[in-house]
């Protein structure tokens, strides 16, 4: 689609600039309903207070955005003026911050419009300090309604840390875990994926928090007859 619509949000802002408009009775209805909770969408949040070791908001200016085309990789770049990696020309083709409703709740998240069938859009730091606890999670924007699942893999090099998916606006799917001990640094990868970008507004977050374990190393031993 050319001009897909945001449903029960829009994008955050980092400028002061006002985010697209979309229906005013529609947008008055979901800010009255969630001012109590939260700020509402197209505001200008205060910066985002985290102690976490990795913050998918908080460090999201710090990471490098593209698409992997079977053509090759085109990269996303960030616009100076409201911070977002735009993927497209068209308006919602870009990874942002969002604030909106997904499964029926109020989200401050990640905004990741998949644009074109299997072309991952991959998010990536470099040298990334991990954490001993991961919390990830995808959802669609409330109205999206069922489709095409989007899958969203967090990666620490080759490693996999998690894999979750989302077909409706209706699931959000979370990973909660503990991670086992490995590398303390690597180079942090998500990657988004869907076989049918129609209307598959995404939202996701990631946390990761304490300072991952390193693996025990293996007990040296002593050849028979040698003096240890």
């Amino acid at each position: 689609m050319s001009a897909e619509p945001f449903v029960h949000g829009e994008p955050l802002v980092v400028d002061g600039r006002s985010a697209p408009t979309v229906a005013l009775w529609l947008l008055a209805a979901i800010v009255s309903a969630v001012v109590a909770l939260w700020t509402g969408p197209g505001a200008v949040l205060p910066p985002l207070q985290s102690d976490a070791t990795f913050d998918l908001e908080r460090d999201l200016g710090e990471a490098s955005v593209h698409l992997e085309r079977t053509t090759g990789t085109v990269p996303c770049p960030r616009s100076a003026a409201d911070g977002r990696f735009r993927c497209g020309n068209d308006y919602w083709q870009f990874v942002g911050p969002y604030g909106g409703m997904s499964s029926g709740r109020p989200r401050r998240c990640t905004w990741v419009h998949p644009v074109a069938a299997g072309v991952p859009t991959v998010l990536q730091w470099k040298d990334q300090p991990l954490g001993q606890a991961l919390l990830a999670g995808i959802g669609l924007v409330d109205d999206a309604g069922g489709g095409a699942s989007v899958s969203m893999r967090v990666l620490a090099g080759a490693e996999e840390l998690a894999s979750l998916n989302s077909s409706d606006s209706r699931r959000w799917h979370a990973v909660d875990k503990p991670l086992p001990p490995g590398k303390a640094r690597a180079d942090l990868r998500i990657e988004i994926l869907t076989a049918d970008p129609n209307l598959r507004m995404a939202c996701i977050d990631l946390h990761m928090t304490g300072h991952r374990g390193a693996l025990a190393q293996p007990a040296q031993t002593v050849p028979v007859g040698a003096t240890p």
